[in-house]
């Protein structure tokens, strides 16, 4: 089963240039995560998609380079919640004059079973 959390706004301290160290930024982040299927009708049976929206809040107070090294935090958080696999997207809307950047990641848990 899939479990989609699409285009979070959050602001972060991100980038490497001494200009984006002095003010918090813009990150719209969108996930899709490979969890088990519900066994029940309670949210403790599935992966609780409000999670995703408090590690990446959580994750953009600490001041980071990269928006790479953050979407790929997010996913191994992620992993560590109960995910089987994540597919993370972070665009930071303001890295560039006339566009902006982008970064995929995708993780998955190893198979125990191979």
């Amino acid at each position: 089963m899939i479990v989609a959390v699409e285009r979070v706004h959050i602001e972060a301290y991100i980038g490497v240039h001494r200009r984006e160290h002095l003010r918090r930024q813009p990150l719209v982040i969108s996930v899709e995560l490979q969890v088990a299927a519900a066994s029940t009708d309670e949210l403790g049976s599935t992966f609780d998609y409000c999670k995703v929206e408090s590690i990446a809040r959580e994750l953009a107070e600490q001041p980071r380079a990269l928006i790479e090294t953050f979407a790929q935090e997010l996913a191994w958080r992620c992993l560590a919640e109960g995910a089987k696999g994540a597919r993370i997207v972070v665009e930071k809307p303001e890295a560039l004059e006339n566009g902006m950047a982008k970064v995929v990641v995708e993780v998955r848990q190893p198979d125990l079973n191979s």
